[in-house]
Order: C-alpha cells, then sequence, then structure tokens
C-alpha cells in the first residue's frame, strides 16, 4: 500500500496579504492594533468561551484607545447570542461571518477556541492566545487517553509551547487579559511570535498541494484501470 504526502491544504492560503486592504474591505478601522475573537464553532464553545473572551477585551481595552476587536462567527445562527454577550460586555465589536482569512490577514492578535483555526492562524502569521473549557468528566477521560503535552495545533507541531494555552481551570478572563493586554503593548513581541509561526509554516508548506493531491488521485485511477484491463 503506496501513500502520498502531498502537503498541508493550507498550504495553498495566501503567502503575503495587504493587511491593511482587508481592513478597508472588511469595514475595519485601518488604524492601530486589531484583536481578533474567534469562540469556536460548536454551541458548547460558544457558550463556553465568548463571556469570558469578551471580559478579557474589557479589561485590557481602557487605556488603549487604538486597540479595536473584531469577532469572527462560523454560523450565522448564534449570532443573536453573541450579540447579546457583546452588549453585556459595552465593547464595540463587529461581527463578520464566514470571513476567517481576511480577518486573520487584517489582525495583529488572537484569542481563540482550540481547533483548525489555531493552525489556520499559524500560517497567517497571527500571535494568539488558546482556549478551551470542558467538562471536569470530559477533562479527567481526555487525560487519561491523550499522549500529547498541548491542544493547539501549533503546539503540538513545534513540539513545545509556542502560543500560550489557556484550559479549563488555568482560563480566565484576568489570566487572558494579562497575556492579550502584554502583547498588545508589545509590538516586538508579536513581531518575534509572528516569526516563529511563519517557521512553522514554511516547514509543513509544499507547492500546490492541491495539484499534488489530483496528480495521486489520477495516478492511482489510472493504475486500477491498467490493473482491470489485464485481468479482463
Amino acid at each position: 500500500c503506496a501513500s502520498l504526502y502531498t502537503g498541508h491544504p493550507f498550504s495553498a492560503l495566501p503567502a503575503a496579504w495587504d493587511k491593511r486592504a482587508q481592513r478597508r474591505r472588511l469595514g475595519l478601522p485601518e488604524e492601530g492594533t486589531l484583536l481578533a475573537i474567534f469562540p469556536g464553532s460548536r454551541p458548547q464553545e460558544i457558550v463556553n468561551l465568548t463571556r469570558c473572551f469578551l471580559d478579557a477585551c474589557r479589561l485590557i481595552k481602557p487605556g488603549r484607545g487604538k486597540l479595536n476587536f473584531v469577532l469572527s462567527l462560523a454560523h450565522g445562527e448564534y449570532r443573536d447570542a453573541v450579540v447579546t454577550e457583546i452588549a453585556r460586555s459595552g465593547l464595540t465589536v463587529p461581527v463578520l461571518e464566514r470571513e476567517s482569512d481576511g480577518i486573520l490577514q487584517a489582525s495583529d492578535l488572537l484569542v481563540t477556541a482550540s481547533g483548525t483555526t489555531t493552525l489556520q492562524a499559524a500560517f497567517f502569521h497571527v500571535p494568539m492566545a488558546i482556549a478551551y473549557r470542558v467538562s471536569l468528566v470530559t477533562e479527567c477521560v481526555a487525560r487519561g487517553v491523550l499522549k500529547v503535552q498541548h491542544i493547539g495545533l501549533p503546539n503540538i507541531l513545534a513540539g513545545r509551547t509556542v502560543c500560550p494555552e489557556f484550559i479549563n481551570r488555568a482560563l480566565s478572563s484576568k489570566k487572558l487579559a494579562a497575556w492579550l493586554g502584554a502583547m498588545a503593548d508589545d509590538p516586538a513581541a508579536r513581531r518575534a511570535l509572528a516569526a516563529e509561526l511563519a517557521a512553522l509554516r514554511e516547514s509543513l508548506s509544499t507547492p500546490d498541494p492541491y495539484g499534488k493531491m489530483v496528480d495521486g488521485i489520477e495516478t492511482v485511477l489510472a493504475g486500477n484501470a491498467a490493473s482491470f484491463r489485464s485481468r479482463a
């Protein structure tokens, strides 16, 4: 049984982008620091994380007049619940649906639920805090089964902590705010972390991954057809 490595599909993401142009396209402020909020795509993630993320943003907003926010929503069905939480926070946070690539290209900093978004953000070199919250029972079961030290994909692939993880008891709005506030105030630290993520992208990238997939499928199909003809 043969296999073909085609590279990660995210290799096909743009390798360069215009941050200001994306902000204009999305209707976001062109100046200042933009912090993106990705509370996840599953109902339980949105319930467990949205308020905590917004509370962290509320804590770091005072004294940072040029700090702006945007929230990425995977599904419109959760918009009302998210908008209610934003109103409770007192923050101005635009909510954009199905614009994850554009938001990441426009952003300087990210707080996100653990999941595929963490790798997507790494490919766009966005420094991030990774968070997740599950029940105590789920946590105990997971600790007994999982053999990895991290849950964030960039950290798993790097084999070390590149981006901080805030999981269950380690997750609070104050802890998130401490890290996000420090990063918002330190462009050099953001550039250093972005460089680490760029190196991670480089290690995973191969040219034209989808083209390689097509070539591989065509090769297999051609081989199967030839084998069928030889048996007929």
